[in-house]
């Protein structure tokens, strides 16, 4: 993290919170997900994936960070060739 905080989920840990400073590694094929807090945030994101680039530009592009559509983010993944698990009800 470069500057303010993000909530992570990772796998069955949910709500971590990384302030400034922070360095968060994610296992390959971990099932995850990141929020920025109040205010936003910074952070750097090293990726080994082929194309998480190119994910997250059409995201940043196509979702609102304000009321984003799930929809549109979930189609964005799946047609980047990411899995989206659907959380039990």
């Amino acid at each position: 993290m470069i500057d303010g905080h993000v909530v992570f989920g990772v796998d069955d840990q949910q709500d971590l919170v990384a302030e400034a400073g922070t360095l968060v590694h994610i296992a390959g094929g971990s099932t995850h997900w990141f929020r920025f807090g109040p205010g936003g945030g910074g952070m750097l994101s090293m990726t080994s994936r082929a194309g998480a680039a190119a994910f997250f530009t059409q995201v940043d592009r196509e979702v609102s960070p304000i009321n984003p559509d799930l929809g549109a983010l979930v189609g964005i993944a799946i047609a980047h060739g990411l899995d989206v698990p659907i959380p039990a009800a």
